[in-house]
């Protein structure tokens, strides 16, 4: 039969479990683990961490880029940061005044490109 004491200690534990869990979850989302093309590390790098985006990124990042598009629309909202491999950058959607959507295409060497 399993003690009371026993059973506090198997709470305090999975408390303890699941709340580094939640506090690590926020953390990782915003370094792109699990939002790139792999979908397994940062900005798209893959299990041994081989980019699999971008082979000339020159350095910029997901947050790099959604702050050079911020720059751009003042009173923008990043809705969200995805990869374009067509300029070997970033489309960043933002939402602006008036409620629309704009997307700013910036290159891998923080650029904002028409396209």
């Amino acid at each position: 039969m399993t003690s009371p004491a026993s059973i506090r200690y198997l709470r305090t534990l999975l408390l303890a479990l699941a709340l580094s869990c939640s506090a690590a979850a926020p953390v990782m989302a915003a370094q792109g683990y699990g939002s790139g093309p792999s979908g397994t590390g940062p900005n798209g790098t893959g299990p041994n961490g081989a980019n699999s985006f971008l082979s000339n990124q020159a350095g910029i990042s997901p947050r790099e880029a959604a702050a050079i598009a911020r720059r751009q629309h003042h009173q923008g909202r990043v809705l969200s940061v995805k990869p374009n491999q067509s300029i070997k950058g970033y489309r960043v959607r933002m939402l602006v005044d008036g409620g629309r959507v704009v997307t700013v295409n910036v290159d891998g060497k923080g650029r904002v490109r028409d396209k």
